[in-house]
């Protein structure tokens, strides 16, 4: 089974700032999913490199997708160490 996160003293507002603050990854890093920030990070850092700065703009979508699932952790619910809270990110983080 794969391992659950549950963390409900969790700040959406405050870790979608982190996120954004950190180019992406540090909103993951701080609720559990370590893979996801370092793949962000990656995405973030080689993809702002390679198209002149459009890659930053995927801090903005680590960002929301944070802030979804600390909504989620909020409640009480459990999250999977890779569970993302938007359907397209289902297929990029395939790995």
């Amino acid at each position: 089974m794969a391992k659950r996160i549950t963390k409900p003293e969790v700040n959406p507002i405050a870790m979608l700032a982190m996120t954004i603050v950190t180019l992406g990854g540090g909103g993951y890093f701080l609720i559990g999913q370590t893979k996801k920030a370092f793949l962000a990070w990656a995405i973030v850092g080689i993809g702002g490199l390679l198209t002149c700065g459009l890659g930053f703009a995927f801090a903005g979508v680590a960002a929301y997708d944070v802030y979804k699932l600390c909504l989620r952790l909020e409640d009480g619910e459990a999250i999977g160490v890779e569970e993302n809270s938007l359907e397209f990110l289902n297929e990029m983080y395939r790995w």
